[in-house]
């Protein structure tokens, strides 16, 4: 059952599975993903963890127009979460794009509270042209269905794994929130970590 918090004045869903008297694992998606994505493994992570998964904004049953937001309101709007369900320490894991997000998390709360980050399939380099152009074609609301298939097509390459099946309900407004972003995480590591502006 889906649930939402208000977070720095927007509605932030999430679910939780498990019991919390054991160790909270907290599952962070990419960009135009929502907590579905981890459905397959709910049945798994539960026997052992207090599973909460964090949707962003605008990313949950809702859709509702949300303002323009980043990897600074992800940050903020997960800590807030997780301070208001009072978890102290937790287990995190994040996909794709979310790994940025996750990586804020761990440095502002560091490794007291943050007991281990795993991060699958972060995106560390320019786009390749094909996807690139992809999720141009997605702002446009006569091609985005098209080019969405595009790009499953190109990325399952004819598989028939769950993957493709729970990514299927990406919706137009998450496309353009992707197209407009896809740059930003590797400008906001040059930044911070190389020293260049």
């Amino acid at each position: 059952m889906y649930l939402t918090k208000t977070i720095n004045g927007v509605q932030i869903c999430y679910d939780e599975c498990g019991t919390v008297d054991k160790p909270a694992l907290v599952l962070l998606t990419g960009w135009a993903h929502d907590l579905r994505l981890y459905d397959e493994l709910l049945p798994y992570l539960s026997r052992n963890y207090w599973v909460i998964r964090v949707c962003w904004r605008g990313h949950g049953p809702s859709r509702d127009n949300i303002p323009d937001f980043g990897v600074e309101e992800q940050v903020s709007d997960t800590i807030g979460l997780l301070n208001a369900l009072e978890v102290d320490t937790f287990y995190l894991v994040s996909h794709s794009h979310g790994g940025w997000s996750a990586l804020g998390i761990v440095d502002k709360l560091g490794k007291e509270r943050v007991l281990c980050l795993l991060m699958l399939d972060l995106i560390m380099t320019p786009p390749p042209p094909q996807f690139a152009a992809g999720l141009q074609m997605m702002q446009d609301k006569k091609m985005w269905k098209a080019a969405r298939q595009g790009l499953y097509d190109n990325w399952s390459a004819g598989s028939k794994n769950q993957i493709a099946v729970r990514v299927g309900d990406l919706a137009y407004e998450l496309g353009t929130v992707t197209a407009g972003v896809l740059y930003l995480p590797l400008r906001m590591i040059e930044i911070r970590w190389l020293g260049r502006l």
